[in-house]
């Protein structure tokens, strides 16, 4: 007694019209059919997006060229070569004696071939994967093009890049998390937007510079003494390194000729100890200092000063 799914096979029709009355080999109703004269070869996916089934047409048409054999029943159209439905995941078999290559589904595999069904759970868990990766993919593309700046979000060396921020990474990992909130999304833009003009100020500037000719290069050699005369140009404060002790400043100058100068310090020339710095962003000073090291800092070329007192 053939099982619903044979019978059918055997009333539908097959694609160039002719009645499906089978006399193939892997046919439920042939003498000849049996399931232990099968060799399953490997399993495959046959959903566009995986590819591996056209890895499997190479491989089966190199087989066949090489060795004489030949597609069975339902092979081309992906259907089992036993019950004749279309599939999705499929188990090839090759059968020795009739030289023939076959697909076999799992409904099948596992009334008639017994074969194993862990592998086509996993071209499920595949497929499904795909899927929840296609659906997010969707889901990011139609975020990026109502919000462009995201995608710069989404590249993690871009927030180095403009000064990296416990706040932006904190986006970042939203974002590629799929988490990311509306409130969020507006913030980004908005730090986004802020942060990438200082970066182009910044780089206008340096062009500037060097169409004016003025470079930054390293000034003195390590360890020597020098004294320069610049506009401070940022001041940032530093932590107290004793319970009662001064508060050390790091100042960036600027002379003349577009050498950056940086040094931190608690010297009284220069810091009081209670109302913080003696001098302000865009004062000109001079100083003495012995180079502590010649560093570049995003491209611009900076000289390190330390035991910094002010002239």
């Amino acid at each position: 007694m053939l099982s619903t799914c044979a019978r059918v096979s055997v009333m539908t029709n097959t694609t160039n019209g002719r009645p499906a009355n089978r006399t193939d080999v892997h046919s439920p109703a042939s003498p000849n059919f049996d399931p232990a004269k099968y060799m399953p070869e490997f399993f495959v996916d046959f959903h566009p997006e995986d590819g591996n089934s056209r890895e499997m047409t190479r491989f089966v048409m190199a087989v066949i060229k090489a060795e004489g054999w030949k597609r069975g029943y339902g092979f081309s159209e992906h259907r089992c070569g036993h019950c004749g439905h279309h599939l999705r995941y499929a188990a090839v078999m090759f059968r020795e004696d009739v030289k023939e290559i076959i697909l076999v589904g799992q409904t099948c595999d596992e009334n008639r071939f017994d074969l194993d069904k862990g592998e086509f759970q996993r071209l499920r868990d595949a497929g499904k994967l795909n899927a929840e990766r296609r659906t997010r993919r969707e889901r990011m593309n139609a975020l990026y093009a109502e919000n462009p700046s995201l995608v710069w979000l989404s590249y993690l060396p871009n927030i180095d890049a403009l000064n990296w921020s416990d706040f932006l990474g904190d986006l970042y990992r939203a974002l590629n998390g799929g988490w990311i909130t509306e409130k969020q999304i507006a913030a980004a833009c908005k730090s986004i937007d802020s942060m990438s003009a200082k970066f182009w100020e910044r780089e206008n500037e340096k062009a500037a510079k060097v169409a004016a000719g003025k470079v930054s290069t390293h000034l003195g050699t390590v360890k020597g003494k020098i004294i320069v005369s610049g506009i401070v140009r940022f001041i940032f404060e530093g932590q107290s390194f004793a319970y009662y002790g001064p508060i050390p400043y790091t100042f960036v100058i600027e002379d003349e000729n577009g050498n950056m100068i940086k040094f931190s310090t608690t010297s009284a020339t220069l810091v009081d100890g209670i109302d913080g710095p003696k001098v302000g962003k865009g004062d000109k000073i001079t100083v003495a200092g012995t180079v502590k090291a010649h560093v570049d800092y995003r491209g611009t070329a900076q000289t390190v000063l330390t035991r910094v007192k002010a002239l």
